[in-house]
């Protein structure tokens, strides 16, 4: 069901800062601290927040477009629901990592389909039976670009 202008803005609003409070979860989360004689960081949790920052970021974006609610976790299918115009902006201000690893180039894109279920997986990594991959510094900048982005449409 569509909604006003003032309740998107301010539903997309409680999105961005819910989004902006899984980042700063996610950064601290990541941190390597050394604990007696080790090193130690909470990757998995730091995973699972990127993820739902980037998530209820992407859906700030689209309820402020929309003026509608998204549901969903699978990160390109709620990418691929945004407007060209935010889809473009997104894409190309966050720089795709390039591993000597990859024998092709890799897109945005096939960063964005390797990661999409990363809530899903990251918060039952102990269910997996499959070994799990992210690449934080990529959900890291998406995060923050995704942010970015909904800030300037909500301004």
């Amino acid at each position: 069901m569509p909604m006003t202008q003032e309740e998107a803005t301010e539903l997309a609003n409680r999105f961005l800062t819910s989004s902006k409070q899984f980042l700063v979860a996610a950064t601290r989360a990541e941190r390597m601290e050394v604990v007696d004689v080790s090193f130690e960081h909470s990757t998995i949790p730091a995973i699972a927040c990127y993820a739902f920052a980037i998530e209820l970021g992407l859906k700030a974006i689209y309820i402020t477009e929309k003026k509608r609610k998204i549901r969903g976790h699978e990160l390109d299918c709620l990418f691929c629901k945004l407007s060209s115009r935010s889809k473009e902006v997104i894409e190309s201000a966050v720089t795709i990592p390039a591993y000597p690893r990859y024998s092709t180039l890799r897109t945005f894109m096939d960063f964005l389909e390797d990661h999409s279920k990363a809530f899903e997986n990251w918060r039952y990594a102990c269910e997996s039976e499959n070994d799990l991959a992210a690449d934080s510094t990529f959900l890291h900048a998406l995060a923050k670009q995704v942010q970015r982005t909904a800030s300037d449409l909500l301004s």
